[in-house]
């Protein structure tokens, strides 16, 4: 199983804070610069697909990850950037599962658009369907376009009213 399906289709939390790795790794793979979010994700990424890194998982804690703390709203993944995560997960498709890309974008894309407020209601329904119909698995797409689609369109509704 690749890490990618760990992060996203099995719930797995990996953050920068609980990487170890060895240095010959680390500048084999380093970070990429300039990321404005998923900078874990990415060098994750990179060591699976490109590096064929090895992970090992411990069944004890070594961190603590505080998700209440004062600043947190200004951290990097709070920040509204779904197109930036759109066009980022992009650039992995030749290597992730539809349903990996999916998962990806019902929990980092399509939550941060409904929440950007530059957008019109429409806009975003747009923008929704066409990351749907990016996807070539009819079965998925079929639940997306009769489960999905109409829950995000209720959730536009209440948020903006009828338009």
């Amino acid at each position: 199983m690749h890490l990618a399906e760990y992060i996203f289709l099995h719930h797995g939390y990996i953050t920068t804070s609980t990487i170890m790795a060895s240095r010959e790794l680390l500048l084999k793979n380093p970070f990429t610069e300039g990321l404005p979010k998923h900078q874990d994700w990415d060098w994750i990424f990179k060591a699976d697909f490109f590096c064929k890194a090895q992970a090992v998982f411990l069944d004890i804690p070594l961190t603590i990850y505080r998700t209440q703390y004062l600043g947190r709203s200004m951290s990097v993944s709070q920040r509204n950037t779904w197109k930036f995560s759109h066009d980022w997960i992009s650039k992995y498709k030749p290597y992730l599962s539809q349903e990996v890309i999916m998962s990806f974008d019902r929990g980092q894309v399509i939550p941060s658009l409904l929440n950007d407020h530059n957008f019109s209601k429409y806009s975003k329904y747009k923008f929704i369907r066409y990351i749907l119909l990016d996807f070539s698995y009819k079965e998925r797409f079929i639940e997306w376009k009769n489960v999905i689609i109409p829950f995000i369109y209720r959730q536009l509704k209440g948020r903006y009213g009828k338009k």
